[in-house]
């Protein structure tokens, strides 16, 4: 049986039973609202728009073989498949990490304002990668595994706007982290038009011994 599910701003022709935690927001043929089993269908909590959206960011190439990182925008009460409204960057504004760059060599290029697309592999990190621009993209692609190397945060992100961190493993090092994230410092409420957006991040405090 299939329990804690969630579908989010998709279209879907049909669902067809269920067992509890069955959640649809902003899903296009999502089932009517049930509360418990009755003859009306199975148990669903069916929220017909989702409130506040921003997708995670992608990469595309084109025809000429140019790539492009997509960083799509923040949108309210969507419901429903839509892939129009990404801003477009091209990848001369785009730092592409590899194996054996250091912690010190992304935040430089942060530090420009730079994006940050970080490609699969397992990075030591002796210094958090500090993100102090509105707007920053780091992106992983394959689940890099970041580690925390001398029991700082993984990434520390400043009292800034529109941050985007998505797809990688964030794993505690040999040294105790407080924490892996760490995003503002807490006196600054943010911008709910520009937030900030965590998407497919992974923390882990096990995994292999290094």
């Amino acid at each position: 049986s299939q329990q804690q599910w969630l579908t989010r701003n998709s279209k879907v022709g049909e669902w067809v039973q269920g067992v509890w935690n069955m959640v649809f927001v902003g899903v296009e043929g999502a089932p009517k609202d049930q509360c418990g089993q009755g003859s009306s269908g199975f148990p669903a909590v069916t929220v017909d728009e989702t409130p506040v959206v921003a997708e995670k960011p992608f990469v595309t190439i084109d025809s000429k073989g140019l790539y492009y990182l997509n960083i799509p925008e923040v949108k309210s009460k969507t419901s429903g498949v839509e892939w129009a409204g990404s801003q477009k960057v091209g990848f001369e504004h785009v730092f592409v990490v590899k194996e054996g760059d250091s912690a010190a060599d992304i935040n430089k290029q942060l530090a420009k304002g730079m994006h940050v697309v970080i490609t699969p592999g397992t990075y030591v990190l002796q210094e958090s990668l500090k993100v102090v621009k509105a707007g920053t993209v780091v992106l992983g692609l394959g689940l890099p595994i970041m580690v925390a190397g001398n029991g700082d945060s993984v990434i520390e992100v400043g009292d800034v706007d529109g941050v985007r961190v998505a797809g990688m493993i964030l794993e505690a090092g040999p040294v105790a982290s407080p924490t892996l994230v760490q995003w503002g410092t807490g006196k600054y409420k943010g911008s709910a038009k520009n937030p900030g957006v965590i998407s497919d991040v992974f923390g882990r405090v096990g995994g292999p011994a290094r």
